[in-house]
């Protein structure tokens, strides 16, 4: 009898763990993105379209925590090089902690209306560290980062996304 309970005990343990992980992963979604690196503030004398490149790599991980809110880190990479001299430019390491806000699901919370869409808008910011690293002296800088962004999201199929963040 004393095996016949802890058998069932380790049962019921086993599958209320196994519960847990299907509600964690069904939360949880990775990122990875490519895409357009654009310097806003360029200094004096640099025209920002002499840095523009598609040499900007990131990816993450999003954890919702309700339908409204979530969690969100990131790695990125750019690289900020200058057409004409390819020995002026930076390599940017950034790492990023940020809070995620689901506009539309706020705006349409008591509807149906999001239920039958397969779009989203989710607004994120959070602050992090960037690794910088000159290429013309190899000077590299650290920097706290302040971040905020818009992010539309467009349903591919149940577990692929297509997405566009436009960061600042």
């Amino acid at each position: 009898m004393k095996n016949l309970i802890i058998s069932v005990f380790t049962i019921v343990l086993f599958a209320t763990q196994m519960q847990g992980q299907d509600r964690f992963w069904n939360k949880t979604a990775l990122e990875v993105s490519y895409g357009y690196a654009i310097p806003l503030s360029p200094t004096k004398n640099i025209t920002a379209s002499d840095y523009n490149s598609f040499v900007n790599f990131q990816a993450g991980v999003n954890y919702q925590i309700d339908d409204l809110w979530g969690v969100r880190l990131t790695y990125a990479y750019q690289d900020f090089e200058n057409k004409n001299n390819k020995n002026l430019g930076v390599h940017y390491n950034k790492f990023m902690a940020e809070a995620t806000f689901n506009v539309l699901k706020a705006i349409y919370r008591f509807d149906s209306y999001l239920s039958a869409r397969k779009f989203e808008l989710q607004l994120h910011g959070g602050v992090g560290g960037s690794l910088a690293k000159a290429k013309h002296d190899k000077v590299s800088n650290n920097m706290l980062n302040l971040q905020v962004g818009l992010k539309p999201i467009v349903a591919i199929s149940k577990r692929i996304n297509l997405f566009v963040d436009a960061t600042y």
